[in-house]
């Protein structure tokens, strides 16, 4: 109840332009919600099929379910969210509580994870659905175990097994669940040995297989960087300085410390010194050597430090994923370690001297700190409000990542001030000359602004910086569509779709430019893909009339029309089809009546 209430702003809050549109609102796959052809697709391990470099089919599922119970609303995909935070912090305590038998400590550890600032970018950004997810089997896995340890059985070990493929299949983060369990056998089930060892062998090859298919994907989506992009001297130097700065934030999430993204070096971030990392490593090898000293008389130290250190490492660098150096949302899993260290050595303390005093001062510190983490879990939401909120705290901290003006400039296009977007992308060239979104976005604006010879010399630019990508492809085709060169923009348009088969304004667009240059037959097939994923699509459903008609195929150009009318109006390019289509049929009086009273903007 008290994680529902503090996250009840997340409520308010809108989609953002960061992964929210590729994820759900702009995702093709989802405009019908839950089918079974969307659920094909989900499992597909083909990374060609993949959307956001990742392979989690439960995550799109649950995405699906959320577009099918509340469309396109942020307010039920926000409350989808908390629920499952809510779900997997009672999960936590109840597994903790199973594992442990002690109520209030695990209650505690439970509460630090469901109230702490950290993990609100976790549960307040919609596409990150694979955390809150990934965390509620991964906890129901833990339950699992207890259970299973308490008495042995094949049928209590395949639960163990169903919810690590859940939470695997939710989020690849799930890989180092095994490595927790072996941990958890030390302390607090006392049960560790090589037999135990033994048993974890099939939970670690699923989370082998889980990696493999994660880092193809994540290869074929060009989200993998190389050593000469990130170097391995900078890597190991992030890692360490990374596990310290998520300590010092645990510690003191105060609301000028949570930045939703971190940028690398050479995408507007700052650079960890060599002296800093070598500063944290010490630090993380003095209390590495403290819970070892300590191992026999406070287990629990030494297994939430290393369930902390163990569960970060695939996100923490070592393998460069994005443009982040790092990220709050990795913490929401590996905290709980330092959570259940932490609240055991205040309980200890607690109990070596039994009287209420000391037991009072505990309740009460903890009970401050969990209302004083609240209190900044309500305010950080505030950064999710909306993408203006979200990318101008990112311009705060680091004033050259480009990758900020680049969204800051999507959503002011998507709030229709195309000028404002204009100057949001120039903005982001301005701090990084190779940034070849900018480059493409900036130049799609330009040729809508009838500038475009401005346009074509940004979208030229794009493709000498990145030969595949689609976006620049599909600029020079709008291009080449306002100086009347069909020829040229079928061109571009088929290029567009050959680099991004999924991007749906390129394959309208080459549909309208295939009518232009009396393509009609190519027409109808590449509008059919768009109208098969996007029934709405009022501009291809149009398009599709102008190209049946073109094959005189009348009717079918008619019941086209009236759908498109039947969701957009009667536009005076809708009525001149009709109009033309009624022609082609010999209806003379039919096509007078829809005959607009304005030239339409365009023809087949």
């Amino acid at each position: 109840m008290a994680t529902v209430v503090v996250y009840l702003p997340s409520t308010a809050n809108q989609f953002v332009a960061w992964d929210d549109t590729r994820y759900v609102t702009d995702n093709l796959r989802l405009r019908d919600g839950l089918t079974w052809d969307m659920a094909a697709w989900a499992f597909n391990t083909d990374p060609a099929q993949a959307v956001g470099a990742n392979w989690h089919p439960l995550t799109w599922l649950s995405h699906a379910l959320d577009v099918t119970l509340f469309g396109l609303d942020p307010r039920g995909h926000h409350a989808s969210s908390i629920a499952l935070h809510a779900l997997a912090a009672a999960l936590l305590l109840i597994a903790l509580h199973r594992l442990t038998r002690r109520l209030w400590p695990s209650a505690l550890v439970a509460a630090l994870f469901a109230l702490h600032p950290l993990h609100v970018e976790s549960v307040s950004w919609i596409a990150e659905r694979k955390d809150v997810l990934c965390g509620t089997f991964t906890f129901l896995a833990l339950w699992a175990y207890a259970v299973y340890a308490e008495r042995p059985s094949l049928r209590r070990y395949l639960l163990v097994a169903a919810a690590l493929a859940a939470a695997l299949m939710s989020k690849p983060m799930a890989v180092t669940v095994p490595f927790v369990l072996l941990l958890l056998d030390y302390w607090p089930l006392g049960r560790l040995s090589w037999r135990s060892a033994v048993e974890k062998l099939p939970l670690v090859a699923m989370a082998a297989a889980s990696s493999v298919v994660t880092l193809l994907v994540q290869q074929a989506g060009g989200a993998v960087r190389g050593l000469d992009a990130v170097p391995l001297a900078q890597r190991l130097a992030n890692a360490a300085y990374a596990y310290v700065v998520y300590l010092v934030t645990a510690a003191w999430p105060w609301p000028g410390t949570l930045v939703p993204l971190h940028p690398l070096p050479h995408a507007g971030g700052a650079a960890v010194s060599y002296p800093a990392a070598a500063g944290a490593a010490l630090v993380l090898l003095g209390i590495t050597a403290l819970a070892l000293a300590f191992r026999r008389s406070r287990p629990y130290w030494i297994v939430g430090w290393l369930i902390y250190l163990g569960m970060l490492v695939p996100v923490i660098g070592l393998v460069q994923v994005g443009a982040q150096r790092m990220a709050d949302r990795y913490t929401y899993l590996p905290l709980v370690g330092v959570f259940m260290a932490a609240t055991w050595l205040a309980a200890d303390w607690a109990a070596r001297r039994p009287g209420r005093r000391r037991a009072a001062v505990v309740a009460m510190a903890a009970v401050a700190v969990l209302v004083v983490l609240g209190g900044l879990t309500v305010g950080q939401q505030a950064v999710w409000r909306d993408s203006f909120s979200l990318w101008h705290r990112v311009v705060s901290a680091y004033p050259r990542c480009a990758a900020a003006y680049v969204n800051l400039g999507r959503a002011c296009h998507d709030a229709g001030d195309r000028d404002a977007a204009i100057q949001w992308y120039r903005r982001a060239i301005a701090v990084d000359p190779r940034s070849v979104e900018a480059e493409a976005n900036l130049g799609i604006l330009l040729v809508q602004a009838g500038r475009v010879d401005e346009a074509v010399s940004h979208l030229t630019r794009a493709l000498e910086l990145n030969p595949e990508w689609a976006r620049a492809y599909y600029g020079l085709g709008l291009a080449a569509a306002r100086r009347g060169n069909a020829p040229a923009a079928v061109e571009s348009f088929a290029a567009a779709v050959q680099c991004d088969p999924n991007f749906g304004p390129a394959r309208a667009s080459l549909g309208a430019a295939l009518i232009q240059a009396g393509r009609f037959d190519e027409a109808v097939a590449h509008l059919n893909v768009v109208l098969s994923a996007r029934p709405d699509h009022v501009e291809a459903r149009l398009n599709m009339a102008g190209a049946l008609i073109g094959l005189g195929r009348y009717h079918e150009a008619i019941e086209h029309l009236r759908q498109a009318m039947a969701r957009a109006g009667e536009s005076p390019l809708a009525r001149h089809y009709m109009a033309m289509a009624y022609e082609g049929l010999g209806d003379e009086a039919a096509a007078r009546q829809w005959e607009p009273a304005e030239t339409p903007g365009s023809t087949p």
